[in-house]
């Protein structure tokens, strides 16, 4: 199971791929106090996207957060997260911390 956190903060289990689609969407409205979207997977592992582009893979209970910038298979990566194809995720080049 995962959840999808809104860029309200608003948060829901909703993760068909119609429901992510709309996530990223979210992100046009997207502003300094609420910057992001994301996909937590039960095990903790959670995925944020954010406006300008930088993408965050990090475990929310265990930290060492590590980022991406300019990733074009964002909406890929969110699916992945979602079905808790986990493995596939942490393969990729992410380098450490927010990136920010």
């Amino acid at each position: 199971m995962a959840i999808r956190t809104h860029v309200s903060g608003a948060m829901d289990d909703d993760i068909s791929d119609e429901a992510l689609d709309g996530l990223l969407e979210e992100l046009a409205s997207a502003d300094a106090e609420h910057p992001d979207v994301s996909v937590t997977h039960e095990s903790e592992w959670c995925l944020s996207v954010y406006r300008a582009g930088r993408v965050v893979w990090e475990n929310v209970e265990e930290g060492e957060p590590r980022h991406m910038l300019g990733v074009s298979e964002v909406r890929r990566l969110m699916g992945l997260v979602a079905r808790g194809e986990l493995s596939a995720v942490r393969s990729l080049d992410w380098r450490p911390g927010y990136g920010g």
